[in-house]
This record gives structure tokens, C-alpha cells and sequence, in this order.
């Protein structure tokens, strides 16, 4: 979902949409991936080495930056990932975690085993 999101692509979902259940519904209806994907312009891969990959993409009121692990293990942010990262300025929200976090703690967070992360500026 966050590199359908940030790269704008068409969602193909092959459920019944009646009938749901609330954590796939939250998940298609997610409001900050609904606002990647419908006014996010120019996405682009701006970092990639070894198993990280790193996607950005801005509307007019806000930058998105996904932070793609490609590894067995949890990966930190090196230091060019945290060049994107504090483009955002202040405030962040981690659309995964539903939470709000500063810069400098999405600097030091690592990122699950064949995970993603979300940023989003406020």
C-alpha cells in the first residue's frame, strides 16, 4: 500500500467490498495513503542501496517520504535517508504507526523486515 500511495498507481483489490473486515477497511481507507495517492505529484526513488529504498513525492501543502526494507532484518535510516527526512521540517506523522514524530525520532527508527514506512508532513 505505501508504494501504491506514493507512486500513484491504480489499486486492484480482489475482495468482496461488502464485506470487509474493520482492519482492511481501515487500511483501503486510510486517510494519509488516500492523500499520497490522489495529490501527490512527481513521485520518484531518490535513494537505493543495498536494502533500502527510499520514494518521494509533494502536493501543493505536503511532502511524502517512503522508506522501503528490502532486507531479512531491520534496517536504520543511513545518514542520505535522513536528508529526506528533514526536508520535511518540523512535525511528521508515520501514517503505519498513527502517529505523530519529530524528525529526529524518525532519524533513529528502524524500519521492519520487508517493511515501509510512511512519513507525511504536517
Amino acid at each position: 500500500m505505501t508504494l501504491w500511495s506514493i507512486f500513484r498507481s491504480p489499486l486492484l483489490f480482489g475482495g468482496d467490498l461488502r464485506k470487509l473486515d474493520d482492519w482492511t477497511h481501515s487500511l483501503l481507507s486510510e486517510p494519509y495513503l488516500i492523500d499520497a495517492h490522489q495529490n501527490g505529484r512527481d513521485p520518484k526513488e531518490v535513494y537505493r542501496k543495498e536494502d533500502l529504498v527510499i520514494w518521494v513525492s509533494e502536493s501543493d501543502t505536503r511532502k511524502y517520504v517512503a522508506c522501503f526494507n528490502l532486507a531479512d532484518r531491520p534496517v536504520g535510516l543511513p545518514v542520505a535517508a535522513r536528508e529526506w527526512l528533514q526536508s520535511l521540517g518540523g512535525e511528521l506523522h508515520e501514517v503505519w504507526a498513527n502517529r505523530a514524530v519529530s524528525v529526529a525520532d524518525a532519524e533513529t527508527a528502524f524500519i521492519a523486515l520487508h517493511g515501509a514506512a510512511l512519513y507525511i508532513s504536517k
